[in-house]
């Protein structure tokens, strides 16, 4: 057994059966990976274990290392992913100092998502495995792009969350709002990524369902009141938790999604007409047509 197979098997596995204790687990509970937001301390303590490991000889049969990897990859794009990385492995590589085959990567992905996390891994629409986008989903949303791009993404958001209701009783789904709203974006080229459409559509779907459940639309202050009834309920959701910024981002779409999800002859006394088309049902164009629960106009008898 060479030295990195002694390094993985020593450090790895005790490294992940601490970092499950720290939540109150013995076993991974097959949530996304982000939802158990990994410290800046843990990242950098699996960036310095990998970095010291390399690929060990047996990483076809050593699920502790594939864990590990497949963690600090989906941490990585969360924290470090850059406008300029691309769809790249490059990036990764670098930071912990390997290079690895094609080959290698169809053996560590899954026996450490699939295997060890119990994520599952994705497809293509050719049906080939895509890797890195099960790494990328798992990390959640590129945090630097979203603080660069900050004020374009609350404003997006607004527009996707102004028309939540509208779409939902025309029967077009989340995903299709958000892809749309996406594509008139001017945001980074990663947030069209079908796995970055998902992530920004639960997100819509779980604010709204925050501000049904707890009527935070009728509240002047919608974030002090869910941290009064709800404390853990930015848990959820695929933003660092660790970063103070991380927390005001995710007060500041809590407080668009209460403003807008308040009665709509309040919101928005104008009519509306988009069309939604989508990449992958091109032969389908979809109208949303927003009106307001009222209009007055005058007739003229003659």
């Amino acid at each position: 057994m060479s030295q990195s197979e002694y390094a993985s098997i020593l450090k790895c596995t005790p490294w992940l059966a601490k970092f499950l204790t720290r939540r109150g687990l013995k076993q991974p509970d097959h949530r996304p990976l982000y939802e158990y937001h990994a410290t800046s301390e843990e990242y950098d303590e699996l960036k310095r274990l990998l970095r010291a490991i390399g690929v060990p000889d047996g990483y076809k049969s050593d699920k502790g290392y594939a864990a590990c990897f497949t963690l600090f990859c989906s941490e990585w794009y969360r924290r470090d992913y850059e406008r300029e990385y691309g769809w790249a492995w490059e990036p990764i590589y670098k930071t912990i100092g390997i290079s690895a085959s094609s080959s290698k990567m169809g053996k560590i992905i899954p026996k450490g998502l699939d295997g060890y996390w119990g994520r599952p891994v994705r497809f293509y629409d050719t049906e080939r495995r895509n890797f890195l986008g099960s790494l990328f989903s798992e990390g959640g949303l590129p945090f630097r792009l979203l603080k660069e791009s900050n004020s374009r993404f609350q404003s997006m958001f607004s527009l996707i969350l102004n028309q939540y209701d509208q779409a939902k009783s025309s029967n077009i789904s989340t995903f299709a709002l958000v892809h749309a709203a996406v594509e008139k974006s001017s945001l980074p080229v990663v947030f069209k990524e079908d796995t970055s459409v998902e992530l920004i559509s639960r997100m819509a779907e779980q604010l709204v369902s925050l501000v049904q459940i707890y009527d935070l639309s009728n509240h002047t202050e919608p974030v002090k009141e869910l941290e009064r009834v709800h404390p853990k309920w930015r848990d959820s959701f695929p933003v660092p938790l660790d970063d103070d910024t991380g927390t005001s981002f995710l007060n500041g779409l809590l407080r668009t999604a209460s403003t807008e999800s308040k009665p709509r002859l309040q919101k928005n006394k104008t009519t509306l007409c988009q069309f939604l088309w989508s990449e992958n049902h091109p032969e389908a164009l979809q109208a949303l047509i927003s009106l307001p629960e009222e209009l007055s106009f005058s007739i003229d008898i003659e």
